[in-house]
């Protein structure tokens, strides 16, 4: 099952929109057990029901910019982000908007009831690219692997350049990406045009992770 929207904020160096690139994730589902000899049900956990040992919170600040969730600037954008993922109860995700109205960043992370039975699959699922919308035109560059630090799993980052048609702008977002054991989240920011390796930005996830997966 796949998730994901458009997440607008906005540009305070013009006034303008930054979309950056659309969220999807997805939680592991739990695999029923298997009939016993009686015709009961043997409950012995398998791959797919190996409890979650990470749980995520997010910080009240990070990188310096306060949690600006409840910014007038930024209404509806994390209710209406949560709300596409309300039918997945074994996946519990948080968002948080970081801003001092002249710098912008957005992080979410959720936890899983259960260990993913395939990171790859869950990494497909997370970094779905946004598609287009009428009047804005996104280019989502290639997946880059990086390096997901000490805490292990996947991450991978891009690039995507946002045209805003009617404000005749361009906009440039980096997102990374990451999948643990059973957590997955994403961190973007404004594009640094001398990072073109985006390894500023990538390190800047695996703080942000750092900071928000927890042991339960």
């Amino acid at each position: 099952m796949l998730a994901g929207t458009a997440t607008a904020v906005v540009n305070q160096k013009d006034g303008a929109p930054v979309v950056p690139p659309a969220t999807a994730a997805a939680g592991a589902g739990v695999t029923k057990g298997t009939a016993g000899a009686n015709g009961g049900t043997n409950s012995a956990p398998t791959a797919k029901q190996v409890p979650g040992r990470f749980k995520v919170v997010l910080p009240d600040s990070f990188l310096g910019l306060p949690r600006a969730d409840d910014d007038p600037t930024f209404a509806g954008v994390r209710e209406a982000m949560l709300g596409i993922f309300t039918s997945r109860p074994d996946l519990h995700l948080d968002m948080a908007i970081y801003s001092n109205l002249l710098k912008t960043a957005v992080g979410m992370a959720g936890e899983s009831d259960t260990d993913f039975p395939s990171k790859e699959e869950m990494m497909q699922l997370v970094s779905a690219p946004q598609q287009s919308a009428p009047g804005v035109t996104i280019i989502n560059d290639s997946l880059k692997n990086m390096d997901p630090g000490p805490q292990g799993g996947l991450m991978r980052c891009r690039g995507v350049t946002t045209r805003f048609e009617g404000a005749n702008m361009t906009t440039v977002m980096a997102e990374c990406y990451w999948v643990g054991d059973n957590t997955v989240g994403e961190f973007s920011q404004e594009f640094s045009l001398d990072d073109l390796g985006m390894s500023k930005t990538a390190a800047h996830t695996r703080q942000f992770r750092a900071a928000t997966e927890k042991p339960k």
